[in-house]
């Protein structure tokens, strides 16, 4: 299940014979029109030829020369290719791959890019285990892996893992389902020689061109011509941080591959239809973080694409946004991102192409989706200590753990306030109130506090502060929330 080089060879051959007629196939499913995401173009009554999990012929119904062990037909469907993540934290969604899996399928995912750098801080020699483990066990979901560069986050913090060019180019060269470095989000480390994360940073960027694999970036705040020219220079070849049109453009014209999330799209994809952008290669749709509810509520991939198509976009634009673009940008269009010869047998029927409404989904071949529900395999996982006891904080903690006390006698306390993404050295200064000899929090001016709590040490350690730019009220599964590093 996982991609393995040798593996890939046998199964490449075998698709040849099966491909000519020489050997016979596993399944035939009969559409009555399939979208060629290389041409834009809707192919009428067309039949998908699979040879285990992955697609051996495509061609007009009747045309296959070879033997069929089972054929199902779908006359008044329309197929599309199952739909990709370019950038999603599963964790955001409070539960495991396997879950994951059932969650999504149903809705037209069936690939992902995990950019994992929560669980690889949390054990970081293991998260490729982690992270393989679903698939191994059989689920349909392909989860392609994108170890972190925020492992840990700065060069100023700890945590149960540690990434540098050793462990990434190991990374690179031993799994074919590893294709990128995850969000480079320490922009200081990769401009400032002088940065204490410098040298680390630039060892994973170096051990990820160095195999030939992508550097995902985060560009977050960056707007000056001069940054983004800068961060493009480095080799981090996207951002998902867009949240103007003028952001978006720009990135587009240096060359950025642009990763658009839903709650960006009223700003940006009426604009670009308004400016004439020619070609929508270099965009794709992300999800990021959302959570399984809100995932339950909208959809996962299925909700980026209508959402899409409601704000002006044609469908079969909006439908490579979320296919064929992504899986290029990773460089594994070999196996995911269309249906064609060679790739995994994922597919998305649709009664409504305008409304994205799904009827069925296949991934690997078999039938895992109808409407939305789940019909594949049940895949559970017994999880060993090393993924499920993870938190060790040592003691009892308690609400004066979090207390920040005032100087005696003060109504008003004069403190530093951070702000999500700041990269500069200092911080917002705020007057707050004080009552029972404690700062306070002023949620009408969109100050809270926040703390961090080590989980890796058992000291109990805890370090509280202010943070602005996010209110109590405000719905943490928005994508917008400062408790994800999105």
């Amino acid at each position: 299940m996982i991609l393995d080089a040798e593996a890939e060879i046998a199964i490449r051959q075998h698709l040849v014979l099966v491909a000519l007629g020489r050997r016979p196939a596993d399944l035939a499913i009969e559409v009555g029109r399939l979208l060629s995401v290389y041409s834009r173009s809707w192919m009428a009554e067309q039949e998908i030829i699979v040879a285990g999990r992955r697609i051996a012929y495509v061609g007009p119904v009747g045309s296959y020369r070879g033997t069929v062990r089972e054929r199902v037909r779908h006359p008044g469907l329309s197929a599309v290719p199952g739909l990709g993540e370019v950038h999603k934290h599963i964790e955001s969604t409070h539960i495991t791959p396997e879950f994951e899996a059932e969650l999504v399928l149903p809705r037209g995912n069936t690939w992902t890019c995990e950019a994992s750098h929560e669980f690889a801080n949390v054990n970081g020699s293991r998260n490729i285990e982690f992270w393989q483990k679903a698939r191994r066990a059989g689920s349909p979901l392909k989860v392609f892996i994108q170890p972190g560069s925020a492992v840990p986050p700065s060069a100023w913090e700890e945590s149960g893992g540690s990434y540098g060019h050793d462990e990434q180019q190991r990374f690179v060269s031993q799994h074919l389902d590893v294709t990128s470095l995850d969000e480079v989000m320490d922009w200081p480390a990769v401009w400032n020689p002088d940065n204490p994360g410098y040298a680390r940073m630039w060892g994973l960027i170096g051990a990820t061109l160095a195999g030939r694999a992508v550097v995902e970036g985060h560009g977050s705040g960056l707007t000056d011509a001069h940054d983004i020219s800068a961060f493009a220079a480095a080799g981090l070849s996207s951002d998902h941080e867009v949240w103007a049109l003028e952001e978006a453009w720009d990135r587009l014209e240096r060359g950025i591959f642009t990763e658009l999330r839903p709650f960006s799209y009223d700003a940006i994809i009426p604009g670009l239809l308004a400016r004439g952008l020619p070609d929508w290669q270099d965009v794709a749709f992300t999800t990021d973080d959302r959570s399984a509810s809100e995932t339950l509520e909208l959809g996962a991939s299925d909700h980026n694409v209508r959402h899409a198509i409601q704000y002006g976009l044609k469908p079969e634009i909006a439908i490579q946004c979320a296919t064929i673009n992504p899986a290029r940008h990773m460089r594994i269009e070999q196996w995911v991102g269309s249906v064609a010869p060679g790739r995994y047998a994922d597919l998305v029927l649709l009664d409504d192409v305008e409304t994205f409404r799904i009827a069925g989904v296949y991934a690997d071949g078999r039938r895992v989706g109808e409407g939305t529900r789940y019909v594949g395999p049940e895949v559970r996982i017994g999880w060993p200590d090393w993924a499920s006891r993870t938190v060790k904080v040592g003691r009892e903690l308690s609400a004066k753990d979090f207390a920040i006390k005032a100087e005696p006698g003060r109504a008003t306390m004069q403190a530093a306030v951070l702000r999500p993404f700041h990269w500069n050295e200092d911080f917002l200064v705020e007057e707050l109130p004080v009552a029972d000899g404690e700062v306070q929090r002023d949620t009408a001016r969109m100050i809270t506090k926040w703390a961090l709590v080590d989980r890796y040490r058992g000291d109990g350690a805890v370090a509280a502060m202010f943070w602005t730019g996010w209110s109590v009220a405000s719905s943490p599964s928005s994508g917008r929330s400062p408790t994800t590093r999105s």
